[in-house]
């Protein structure tokens, strides 16, 4: 038997179960709450750091200490689109924002942050990114954070896993591309850093932002200190591409349908995707495109129909 611990950091919830390698069996499924959000302030989520280690440490343990399972490895997926801004000592700057974070949208000396950033590039965010341009993207919001002078340069911004990664101060600072990609600083079809997008942020904020280096899948991202052993923790994917990988899609043949917190309609390897269709990195060198941003009571009223 090779047990490997499973964890899913979600939006409303965390969810975990052990997974035997050999058979594909899996077992102790498991449901967590989601750490709270502590932003005092309407239209923001945030998340502390330190809980969010917290969290994922205290799964961990559970695993392996109350249900004795010496499990040989860690695999995440996450929510896509939160961030964490860390300074030159791989600290903190201030807590996790989460996607559903809208503070891009408060206007600063009388121009909100989003619109001045989507005034500035056009569709060329879309046609770089993938992604149709949102006020609780990465990008949006580390602008506005760099208008209030609440950053310091240079700062990297690291999406969930890579924090989680460092729970025991032994990450090796890497990032798979489908985490990277969701920061909005990300040129999906070149599979790099749109240096275009980092310039002109510094423009606007005097903050230069950096970011791990790209990582292939099996990629090791950092280690869980058990009693015993270092556990390896391996590089964090997106949580949709991981459903749809799950669900058995074939490129180019099936169609995804996933109804959750956001519902998504999504095709791999799709030749000619249509214009309201995001772009997003996949296995294997493929690209998802996706329909995005469906409300999930309302996409599961029409599938019923």
């Amino acid at each position: 038997m090779r047990p490997f611990l499973l964890v899913d950091f979600g939006t409303t919830s965390v969810k975990s179960a052990i997974v035997n390698l050999d058979t594909g069996a899996f077992s102790h499924i498991r449901s967590h709450p989601s750490a709270p959000n502590r932003a005092a302030v309407a239209g923001h989520y945030e998340m502390t750091p330190l809980a969010l280690q917290q969290r994922f440490r205290a799964i961990c343990d559970t695993y392996y200490n109350d249900a004795g399972i010496r499990f040989e490895g860690i695999l995440i997926c996450s929510e896509q689109n939160g961030f964490l801004a860390l300074d030159v000592n791989g600290s903190p700057i201030a807590n996790y924002v989460s996607w559903k974070d809208e503070r891009s949208l408060e206007p600063i000396d009388g121009l909100d942050t989003f619109s001045l950033l989507t005034g500035q590039l056009g569709e060329r965010f879309k046609s770089v990114t993938g992604w149709r341009p949102g006020p609780g993207l990465p990008c949006m919001n580390v602008t506005h954070m760099g208008r209030q002078s609440l950053l310091r340069t240079p700062c990297k911004l690291v999406a969930l896993p890579e924090w989680l990664a460092s729970c025991c101060d032994d990450a090796t600072d890497v990032v798979h591309d489908t985490m990277l990609h969701g920061l909005g600083f990300y040129d999906v079809r070149k599979g790099a850093i749109a240096e275009e997008l980092v310039a002109l942020v510094e423009h606007l904020t005097g903050v230069h932002c950096t970011f791990n280096p790209l990582a292939p899948t099996d990629a090791i991202s950092g280690y869980w200190h058990s009693p015993e052993d270092r556990v390896p923790i391996y590089a964090g994917i997106g949580d949709h591409q991981c459903s749809v990988l799950g669900a058995g899609n074939t490129p180019r043949e099936t169609i995804s349908v996933n109804i959750g917190t956001g519902s998504q309609v999504a095709v791999i390897g799709w030749p000619s995707p249509p214009a309201q269709a995001e772009l997003r990195p996949f296995f294997d060198g493929d690209l998802l495109s996706a329909i995005t941003r469906i409300p999930g009571g309302r996409a599961l009223a029409g599938y019923i129909g």
